[in-house]
């Protein structure tokens, strides 16, 4: 019995669709294919519920996986809008004299909670002389004055002095910490422990390093999602390769001769088919 030309026009597509399920048997599982599926269902066909791998929504997505890295630090200090204090020019002779007296008023300011004087008086001792220490104790003040951008630009300044000023190592590292710069916190601090070990930081350190590992499984997650991702786009990328190539080549044999079903052999010489 031939076949109507509205199923003729449908072959093709359908043909198409068998291989693309035959590649991903997943896509039986979507809503849009419920009536097929039921269909074959009667026919006695397996469905499967799902496919691990075979759709991107077997996946999270990436902002599913994101870590709040302001999460559980009350302590986290928002970047201070002023402008740092100046930095010595190093234009004038060094004032060795001076220095020291600017820097006992800064040590006695300091000693009383006086921040901001110490920060001033500091800031004259450095005019005076640039000293790795003196940049050291300043970024100190600017911390307990919750202002960390400048305190790490006083220590990045005390270590070009001195790369192995602790003080300087632990400041930074402490101002890295509550600017949420977990990764390079971790670095000062470390280096800092690693030259002069200071019980007082142990606690930090931990939490830094807790940071940081989520920081990195994160990153892993991510990595992981992305090459799952990319995996299922190239397998139906393939399986779209497989379902055309197989498209192409029905349509190629319906039009050849002899293709159809009226070009079998023999088939105008059976008795009795002529009259």
């Amino acid at each position: 019995m031939p076949l109507a030309k509205e199923v003729e026009d449908l072959l093709p597509s359908v043909n198409k669709f068998v291989k693309l399920v035959e590649a991903d048997p997943s896509i039986l599982g979507d809503s849009k294919c419920a009536i097929i599926s039921r269909f074959l269902e009667k026919l006695g066909a397996a469905i499967p519920e799902s496919i691990p791998g075979g759709d991107d929504d077997d996946l999270p997505p990436l902002d599913d996986l994101e870590v709040d890295d302001t999460g559980g630090d009350d302590e986290r200090m928002v970047p201070e809008s002023e402008a740092p204090p100046p930095a010595p020019t190093g234009s004038e002779p060094d004032d060795w004299e001076g220095a020291g007296k600017h820097k006992e008023v800064a040590a006695e300011a300091k000693a009383n909670g006086d921040f901001a004087g110490a920060v001033d008086a500091f800031s004259s001792a450095l005019a005076c002389q640039a000293s790795a220490l003196t940049f050291a104790n300043r970024a100190e003040c600017l911390l307990k004055l919750r202002r960390p951008v400048a305190a790490v630009l006083d220590c990045d300044a005390a270590l070009k002095l001195n790369p192995d000023s602790a003080k300087a190592l632990k400041t930074k590292g402490k101002a890295l910490r509550f600017l949420g710069k977990y990764q390079e916190a971790h670095v000062a601090l470390a280096k800092s422990m690693g030259i002069d070990f200071d019980p007082s930081l142990t606690e930090m350190v931990k939490f830094v390093e807790g940071k940081v590992k989520a920081a990195k499984d994160k990153e892993a997650k991510q990595r992981k999602a992305k090459l799952e991702r990319e995996k299922a786009d190239k397998a139906k990328q393939r399986a779209a390769e497989r379902a055309a190539a197989a498209e192409r080549a029905s349509a190629s044999a319906t039009s050849s001769p002899g293709g159809g079903m009226g070009g079998m052999p023999g088939m105008g010489g059976m008795p009795g088919m002529g009259g």
